[in-house]
């Protein structure tokens, strides 16, 4: 866990003589990301399902020819049933100020349009208001006879951010994208942040 964020074990490779190592202190099956890219599904800059140190290799070598090179992650999937994924974001507005976005997440956030968004910082018991305002709340509760989410600590999480947004002004905006949440809590399973950038 970062700064209260739960993040999956990883670790960051630059080439493949590295891998071997980062494979031993991880559990397959693995995902692969490129670490630098904002949009990585776009750029064919993350891999998951990976299921053993030799695919893993052979993925990377394909992936960084492709892409050259980086700052590379080595991931544990997030294998956990019945879990939902959510965006949880922040940005600062030169006009507005520090605010924070919750909405439906993973590869198809901007197309579901499904978010809600409050001025940063906010309260755990905001944030569950933020999350009761989403189009696919009836998810988190449990849907068709699946079992809750743990809302609280997702909602603590989405209070973490807005925190950070409000405190530190060297950062322009967070994204975390997606927040796997399921019954035994939340995971971050992407994250993106931006540093301020004076105009």
């Amino acid at each position: 866990m970062d700064n209260g964020v739960g993040f999956p074990e990883a670790r960051l490779v630059h080439r493949s003589a590295e891998l071997a190592e980062a494979g031993t202190h991880l559990r397959p099956p693995f995902a692969l990301k490129a670490g630098w890219l904002e949009h990585k599904s776009e750029a064919g800059g993350v891999v998951v399902g990976i299921d053993d140190d030799a695919e893993l290799l052979e993925v990377f070598e394909k992936m960084h020819h492709r892409l050259g090179h980086g700052d590379y992650v080595v991931e544990e999937l997030d294998t956990r049933p019945d879990t939902v994924e959510i965006l949880v974001g922040a940005r600062r507005d030169p006009g507005l100020g520090p605010f924070v976005v919750v909405g439906s997440g993973g590869a198809a956030a901007e197309v579901h349009q499904d978010i809600t968004i409050e001025m940063a910082p906010v309260s755990p018991a905001t944030a569950a208001t933020m999350l009761d305002r989403l189009r696919c709340a009836a998810l988190l509760r449990g849907w068709r006879g699946r079992p809750a989410v743990d809302v609280d600590e997702l909602a603590v999480l989405i209070s973490t951010v807005s925190q950070l947004i409000a405190a530190r002004t060297d950062i322009d905006e967070i994204e975390l994208n997606p927040v796997r949440v399921g019954p035994s809590g939340a995971l971050a399973v992407d994250a993106l942040v931006i540093p301020h950038s004076p105009k």
